[in-house]
């Protein structure tokens, strides 16, 4: 068996295409499932036959035995998340093994979007008016206080599930039946929902790699989206942006700010940010990452490995980091650009 082993907590996704770059660095990878059945979102994207084994998690104790029984003594040299799913997870798993990490106390800021917010405006960072309730009369009488469109979504979830752009209360309290007491896409059960005022502006997408809360800009986008009548927005193109410009500076430097305070200390975040009229405010982070569409390196450090999406034009790509303090290796994943 090799002596570098990586472990994947929900390899779905652009996580599934993680295994075969480790192997081709020599890296063995565990799998590590932290649910089952796997959900139908996901199903399709699990490859089991790239994984020394597949651990299901049904508790700490059980799960940390029958992974020590295929690490057999050897340290993972990573522990990451490959999809949203798994994030509490690696986080949890990442600190029982002694592997660098983001902090379990953090977890649940990193995956709910209320206590994201709340967050942020701990930080002193700028957010959208925010109510998390289980309670319509709540939500109505706080949206009479707020300008429509309100927009309406679970508290954990992915992409376009159940967002709902709410111009009036009759389409709010529609999409409050629509989401609440409902399964969210991750198979979740929606106990609350969450409310925003909506941002108004250009919204950006912004790829990072973090390593020791140090955090690397790879890649930035304008998003195009689509607003659709009766449903949520829709995605029509995304347009890659040179590093450098004014917006640019204005969006890295919130961004870093924005990681500090979800906890962002390694690995990969995908997020969306709204530039207003009055500067950047953060829609949603994930930290893991961006879609299968695209281009992503997977850079290796001589003592762990790191995630990045990369610069450059596919297929062939090269990640430069500043003020790297260890030597890197990188592999291309070659996928498309168009979304």
């Amino acid at each position: 068996m090799t002596h570098n082993i990586a472990v994947i907590v929900d390899a779905y996704s652009t996580g599934a295409k993680l295994a075969a770059k480790f192997h081709s660095e020599g890296v063995a990878v565990l799998h590590v499932q932290s649910a089952s059945p796997i959900i139908d979102f996901y199903i399709n994207d699990f490859r089991p036959g790239d994984f020394i084994a597949n651990v299901v998690f049904n508790g700490l104790a059980e799960c940390l035995v029958e992974m020590n029984r295929w690490l057999n003594g050897i340290k993972p040299i990573c522990v990451l998340a490959g999809a949203e799913t798994g994030i509490e997870l690696a986080d949890l798993l990442a600190a029982e093994l002694g592997v660098e990490g983001n902090s379990t106390e953090t977890s649940r800021v990193r995956r709910d979007k209320y206590a994201m917010a709340c967050a942020l405006k701990e930080a002193g960072l700028a957010t959208p008016y925010f109510l998390r309730t289980d309670n319509l009369h709540t939500l109505t009488e706080w949206a009479s206080g707020h300008c429509w469109p309100i927009v309406l979504k679970p508290l954990a979830s992915a992409g376009n599930d159940s967002v709902f752009f709410c111009n009036d209360r009759t389409e709010l309290e529609s999409a409050f039946h629509s989401i609440y007491n409902k399964a969210n896409r991750f198979g979740g059960h929606n106990n609350h929902v969450l409310a925003q005022t909506l941002l108004k502006g250009t919204q950006y997408v912004i790829n990072s790699v973090s390593i020791d809360a140090q955090h690397y800009i790879s890649d930035m986008w304008i998003d195009r989206r689509k607003v659709i009548a009766g449903a949520s927005n829709i995605y029509d193109c995304e347009e890659l942006l040179a590093y450098e410009g004014e917006v640019q500076e204005a969006l890295v430097s919130y961004m870093k700010q924005a990681l500090d305070a979800l906890g962002v200390r390694n690995g990969p975040a995908h997020s969306e940010i709204m530039m207003t009229a009055e500067g950047p405010v953060l829609a949603v982070s994930c930290q893991s990452l961006h879609s299968p569409h695209t281009p992503t390196n997977y850079a290796a450090t001589a003592d762990r490995p790191t995630l990045a999406p990369a610069h450059g034009s596919p297929p062939l790509v090269q990640l430069h980091s500043r003020n790297w303090e260890r030597p890197t290796t990188t592999v291309s994943l070659p996928v498309s650009t168009h979304r």
